[in-house]
Parts: structure tokens; C-alpha cells; sequence
């Protein structure tokens, strides 16, 4: 196993799913509207706000979410830079998305054979102790690691165990928003993740021989 790992966001950062997510909620809450759900965001509370809200009005969020995953578009450019980084880097999905779906959605898109391993909600922890359990687990330095996520919130979670990450704006926040978390690269497009990952891999070991 290699010894740096890159862990990837799900939702926003493989396919889009904002809008596919603004439909389920919306059936339990008409007034949701994008940029509700974007600030649900900011902070890695939303997913038990969203979970909690769908299932009062007695919808299985994750339900319809499985039935409508493959309906969405793999994000253009990204499997020839995954099929890059999986063969020099450990590549994990961190997710608060169950893994089911996710399953589904990489075996449909051919994407299985790039990710090591799926932390998502089956693990029931803020992504910040999914980190650490996947710290733990690989017995593995923080400074090893690239964070990549599309929104504020997991740039949070990352900065709470000094992880470095890198924000891409084809996902749930923009530019703006993902540059106000300081993440240590922001991109625009999956082809330039190579050089952010290595900018934060740098970023980290600087960091962590300053400390």
C-alpha cells in the first residue's frame, strides 16, 4: 500500500448531486432553496439536519437517493487523473453518504478499482474522526494525507486534524466559499488535482517540520 493517501469527497467531487439532493429534500420541505441548502454546508451538521427533516415527513432520504444516483453524470475529466493518482497514491472516499450507493455508482462507472477503501456513513462519526480512525487504522501520519472536497464544512473538518485539502469549485460551493476556509489549493478543474495534491503533500511536510 502506498504510503500517502488522498481521500476524496463523494457528492460534489466525483458526480454532482446538488440539484438531485435539492429535489428529495424539497418533497419534505418546499421551501428549500439552493442557497438554504448550500449554507447547510458551512457546517458538517447538515447531513443529520437533512436525514432528520426527510424521514419527518417520512421519506427514506437514502432511499431515493440510491434510486436516482445513476442518473448522475461522472464529472467530466476526472478518470483519467483518478487512474494517475490511484496508481501513486492510497485513495480512500470519505463520505457522509452510506456506502451502498456509492458502491453502486463506482462499479458503474468502472471507478472501483481506484479507491482502497469507503469511509461513509456506515461509520457513524464527523468526517474529522473518520480521519482519525483512518489515521489510526493505517497507522499513518496526518501530514501523509490530501483532503479533496467541495465544501466549506470538510475544509473544517480537515483543519480540526490538520489535514490539508484541497477545494474544488465544480461541486456545492464556490470559489469564494471554499477559498474563505483556506484550504491549501483551490481548482477548477479535475486535471489540475495532480498538482494541487502534490502543492499539499509539500504544503504539510513544511508545515509539520515548522511544528
Amino acid at each position: 500500500m502506498k504510503s500517502e493517501f488522498i481521500l476524496f469527497d463523494f457528492d460534489g467531487v466525483i458526480t454532482s448531486t446538488f440539484h438531485m439532493c435539492l429535489d428529495i429534500i424539497r418533497q419534505a420541505n418546499p421551501n428549500e432553496t439552493e442557497e438554504s441548502l448550500k449554507q447547510r454546508f458551512v457546517a458538517n451538521t447538515s447531513n443529520h439536519e437533512i436525514t432528520s427533516l426527510v424521514t419527518a415527513a417520512g421519506i427514506d432520504f437514502f432511499s431515493e437517493y440510491s434510486d436516482k444516483i445513476l442518473d448522475q453524470p461522472l464529472v467530466s475529466g476526472l478518470t483519467d487523473v483518478l487512474e494517475f493518482i490511484s496508481e501513486n497514491f492510497t485513495t480512500i472516499i470519505v463520505s457522509s453518504t452510506t456506502s451502498p450507493p456509492i458502491k453502486k455508482y463506482l462499479e458503474h462507472h468502472n471507478l472501483t478499482k481506484h479507491f482502497s477503501a469507503l469511509f461513509c456513513n456506515d461509520i457513524p462519526t464527523d468526517k474529522s474522526e473518520k480521519f482519525k480512525i483512518i489515521i489510526q487504522h493505517y497507522k499513518i501520519k496526518n501530514s501523509e494525507c490530501v483532503f479533496i472536497t467541495d465544501t466549506l464544512g470538510d475544509i473544517k473538518e480537515a483543519h480540526k486534524v490538520k489535514i490539508p485539502s484541497v477545494g474544488v469549485t465544480w461541486g456545492y460551493h464556490d470559489e469564494t466559499m471554499i477559498r474563505s476556509g483556506n484550504p491549501v489549493a483551490t481548482i477548477d478543474y479535475p486535471t489540475q488535482l495532480k498538482g494541487a495534491i502534490e502543492e499539499a503533500l509539500d504544503f504539510s511536510e513544511e508545515y509539520n517540520e515548522r511544528h
